[in-house]
């Protein structure tokens, strides 16, 4: 699994190939892991030794605090904090958790700051993420590679970094931005999608899921996030394929099966219909191509 690290790849990776930097549109600075229990942890942004870059920086798990704007936010498991280094803002432990485990990414770039500023304008500075989502696991994925020394030239940090630029650009516009302000039972339909999405049968299981009729269910949820229930479980599936093709070399019939489709066949209609490739164009592009966007309602 590409989150699964040892206790020494806690560390800070890079800079990576900033000498040899080809781009000044989006460039991968670094990217590390770290997990700290020590009630001393805490940076001033104003003063971080790491100049002229933007920061994601994701909770696997504990919880941390960021401060902006005069205002003190938790960032537990499944948030993140976005902020431009130097800027005015303070992170650190509080004294209410027991540890902070994050991965974190550093880019530099126009495009990247145009992304940042985007995102926090829409979600604010401490969005939530799910840990399946395509952003994260982007990021899970560009660790892992830095770790085990695979990124190679500066064009392929480049490639990574704008990858990442168009992941937080999907993620500012999609559903979930309108999930914290959906009602109870739209937001654990949409969690129980993304937990079986796999093995999901239909609008009555998903209906039964959250206590409601079919009908009343399918009405709550295209108002709440603008497509039906459906067509929110064909996204889900169709991001967790594309992740599967770009980070492993399973078949495509084993992906298809994995993401809910027996029929293979089937399976390639939706998915090129969904990022206008097929699932073999799909990964031959995926080393050289930023993530293609799916729908957005």
């Amino acid at each position: 699994m590409l989150d699964q690290f040892r206790p020494n790849q806690y560390r800070t990776l890079g800079p990576l190939f900033e000498a040899d930097f080809p781009s000044q549109a989006a460039h991968l600075f670094a990217v590390g892991r770290a997990r700290t229990s020590s009630p001393s942890y805490g940076w001033d942004g104003r003063t971080h030794a790491d100049r002229g870059h933007w920061v994601l920086q994701y909770t696997l798990s504990g919880a941390g605090y960021f401060t902006a704007d005069g205002r003190t936010r938790a960032v537990g498991e499944g948030a993140a904090f976005l902020a431009q280094i130097p800027g005015d803002f303070r992170y650190g432990l509080p004294p209410s958790s027991d540890h902070w485990e994050f991965v974190y990414i550093l880019l530099r770039g126009e495009l990247v700051g145009e992304a940042w500023q985007g995102a926090i304008d829409r979600l604010g500075p401490v969005p939530q993420l799910h840990r399946d989502s395509a952003l994260v696991r982007l990021v899970l994925h560009i660790h892992a590679l830095a770790a085990a020394r695979q990124i190679v030239d500066s064009y392929q940090s480049a490639s990574l970094a704008f990858q990442v630029v168009m992941e937080l650009h999907r993620a500012a516009r999609s559903s979930q931005a309108r999930e914290i302000e959906a009602p109870a039972a739209v937001r654990q339909a949409m969690r129980h999608m993304r937990e079986h999405y796999a093995g999901l049968q239909g609008l009555d299981e998903l209906a039964a899921a959250t206590g409601l009729s079919k009908y009343h269910f399918a009405r709550l949820f295209r108002h709440s996030v603008g497509m039906t229930p459906l067509a929110y479980l064909t996204r889900v599936r169709m991001e967790e394929a594309a992740a599967l093709l770009r980070h492993t070399r399973e078949p495509v019939q084993t992906i298809a099966e994995r993401v809910g489709y027996a029929n293979g066949n089937y399976f390639g209609r939706l998915f090129r219909g969904a990022t206008g490739v097929t699932p073999a164009q799909f990964r031959r592009d995926a080393d050289a191509l930023p993530a293609r966007r799916f729908p957005v309602p």
